[in-house]
């Protein structure tokens, strides 16, 4: 398939560099930019909202209630104050 792209200015010479610096033709830098995106968004598994929420609603009620890294809580806090 053969693609034609309009590029500005600053990304025509960000490619450039990029190319000068690896040593790669732009061609090669474009398709490896391409494939690295769409790679990425394979790892993302696309679920229903219904069932992520039932998963994540789950996940919810496995956890310690209140912040479990508080060392103490108010009630704590005051005791022996005579308050």
């Amino acid at each position: 398939m053969h693609l034609q792209i309009n590029l500005s200015d600053e990304m025509a010479a960000r490619l450039q560099a990029e190319s000068a610096r690896t040593g790669k033709p732009l061609k090669f830098l474009i398709l490896e930019a391409a494939e690295e995106k769409l790679d990425a968004n394979k790892e993302l598994p696309q679920i229903p909202y219904g069932e992520w929420r039932i998963k994540f609603e789950k996940l919810l009620a496995t956890m310690p209630k209140g912040n479990p890294h508080a060392e103490f809580d108010r009630e704590n806090i005051y005791e022996g104050r005579g308050e």
